[in-house]
């Protein structure tokens, strides 16, 4: 169990913890929360809260269209599975409207204002995510859900691992 407090004050565009997991021993995930797509601060409509299972794989934008994607945020996290090359790894939240972020993608050939922004580390669980500009605007200019986040105060949470399958 991990309990987590800091403050921040301040515009921002991710707020929350990481983690370091190797890329390469990722074989898949199964999660409860919004799905299967990944979102953005300002790409969150059209998800649907339940279980979902997304198989590894991690390419550079428009080089393929393997979707859903598996890299990225995903809204509303509440617990994941993780099928490793060292078993499975299971992590769950009591806390209400948190987004996971799985890995970094690599963006695509002439990003622009399209380019994806992560924190540092592998796995991140956050209470706040970046929004997502165009090729030809900053997400700055596309309206109020693609401001930075705001921080004021003190932000907390509870995580719970466990490493292997619960029995029930």
């Amino acid at each position: 169990k991990l309990n987590y407090t800091f403050t921040h004050h301040g515009a921002v565009d991710y707020l929350g913890v990481s983690f370091n997991y190797p890329e390469d021993r990722m074989k898949a995930m199964k999660w409860l929360g919004k799905g299967p797509y990944r979102v953005w601060k300002n790409r969150l409509k059209g998800q649907t809260i339940d279980v979902w299972h997304n198989t590894y794989k991690n390419f550079q934008v428009n080089t393929a269209w393997d979707y859903p994607e598996f890299v990225g945020y995903y809204a509303d996290f509440n617990w994941v599975v993780f099928d490793t090359e060292d078993g499975a790894i299971t992590i769950a939240t009591e806390n209400d409207g948190l987004f996971m972020r799985v890995y970094s993608q690599q963006d695509g050939e002439d990003a622009r204002y399209a380019a994806m922004k992560f924190p540092e580390g592998d796995i991140s669980f956050l209470h706040a995510i970046p929004a997502m500009g165009t090729k030809f605007k900053p997400a700055n200019q596309l309206g109020l859900q693609s401001q930075k986040y705001q921080a004021s105060g003190k932000y907390s949470g509870t995580l719970y691992f466990y490493f292997g399958l619960p029995a029930n």
